[in-house]
């Protein structure tokens, strides 16, 4: 049998959710015996951390290859701006088509694996250089006025691509034509291996490292200062809650790419006076080490999309709370795993978010509950095993 090979292209250039579950697939195909090859837009220090994990190749091209085609796009194509991305979706388009052809032609893989939708061209440079082809979802479609690139999207994806990997049923619901191409798509959860449940440092040390106050009830959400992530309704939730108690402190860490809703928050920290019970911190890497410092982890997304952190915060016990969107409700039993809150209403998080530091049984129960299912449906040997499968199935159909 001819040796076996894949090539991952990689669309991060951040240690981010999509990098770590990337870092379990490259494990799992190494220790099948596949040669493993990495086009990533890492750079620096973190490529070089990234290429530390493993004796494999590393390439790197531009992130600017990335098609603006993810839900944060929130621009109408006939407005001014929406022109702009639609003109340099266009241009990253073509320009990753002929950078994978020849990325392709030069390290000679058997497989193409495309670990998010965004660099969807280098399926289309896979399927054009004859090589097997899959594609990684692990978040919505830009909405759009129309459809008509969510259509064109949809169609490149479940044409160019052998199988396709949402992470969730709506993932995989919002693929046009879902009925046509159902055999290629299969929903495989994202990945937890052993690691993120051992807690390495203690409480109070994490806690110092980061100053943050040892004896306060630790509120904690990762994303970033961001509309689409509810940080303003985060935020907002603990001007009200302190009206009931100051033993609370929250903490956001994440990208804040928006200079202006950046600014917003920031203000609206002063003018309430919140500074004392707040911390926002940028990028940080260690998000396991935030995780394990905080006693409620909450993910108040306005937008509907997969929330990593709640599945990470299962399997270190911490109980957890999200906005009521689709997405919650494909993995998160309101009351038994988690709690729901109304999306976008400061008042009703306030509201669970007391709840769970008032009521330290029900708490744990939840708690307990969540690191269970992080066990049982995400911690799964057989998730990961099965991409390695199909992809030997692929081969060995090409054998035969």
């Amino acid at each position: 049998m001819k040796a076996k090979s894949i090539l991952f292209i990689d669309h991060d250039a951040i240690f981010s959710g999509s990098t770590i579950s990337l870092i379990y697939l490259i494990k799992a195909f190494l220790s099948s015996g596949y040669k493993v090859m990495v086009a990533t837009a890492k750079k620096g220090e973190i490529a070089d951390k990234f290429k530390s994990l493993f004796k494999i190749d590393l390439v790197s091209f531009k992130s600017s290859y990335q098609l603006d085609l993810h839900f944060t796009n929130i621009y109408p194509f006939y407005t001014r701006r929406g022109m702009f991305f639609l003109m340099l979706t266009i241009v990253r388009f073509f320009k990753g088509l002929f950078w994978g052809i020849n990325i392709i032609k030069q390290n000679n893989p058997s497989i193409i694996y495309i670990n998010e939708y965004v660099l969807a061209q280098f399926a289309i440079a896979g399927k054009l250089t004859r090589r097997y082809t899959m594609t990684h979802i692990r978040s919505p479609f830009l909405k759009g006025k129309f459809g008509i690139r969510k259509y064109l999207l949809s169609r490149l994806l479940t044409s160019f691509n052998d199988y396709i990997f949402p992470i969730t049923k709506s993932e995989s619901e919002q693929i046009i034509g879902f009925n046509r191409y159902i055999e290629k798509i299969k929903i495989i959860p994202e990945f937890l291996d052993e690691q993120n449940f051992i807690k390495d440092i203690e409480t109070h040390l994490l806690k110092k490292k980061y100053n943050i106050p040892l004896d306060k009830k630790i509120i904690l959400m990762l994303g970033g200062l961001e509309p689409a992530k509810g940080s303003l309704e985060f935020i907002k939730s603990l001007k009200i809650i302190l009206n009931s108690t100051q033993n609370v402190y929250y903490v956001v860490a994440g990208y804040n790419h928006y200079e202006f809703f950046n600014k917003f928050c920031y203000n609206y920290i002063k003018q309430n006076n919140l500074a004392e019970y707040i911390k926002i911190l940028g990028y940080i890497q260690m998000v396991k080490e935030l995780i394990s410092l905080s006693d409620v982890l909450v993910s108040p997304f306005n937008e509907s999309h997969f929330s990593r952190p709640i599945v990470e915060a299962w399997a270190l016990k911490k109980p957890v709370i999200t906005s009521d969107i689709k997405h919650a409700k494909d993995y998160i039993i309101d009351n038994e795993d988690g709690l729901y809150f109304k999306k976008g209403d400061a008042s009703d998080l306030a509201k669970k978010i007391l709840k769970l530091i008032l009521d330290e049984e029900f708490c744990n129960r939840l708690a307990q509950n969540g690191y269970k299912k992080a066990k049982d449906m995400f911690y799964n040997s057989e998730n990961i095993m099965r991409v390695v499968s199909l992809s030997d199935e692929l081969l060995n159909k090409n054998e035969t």
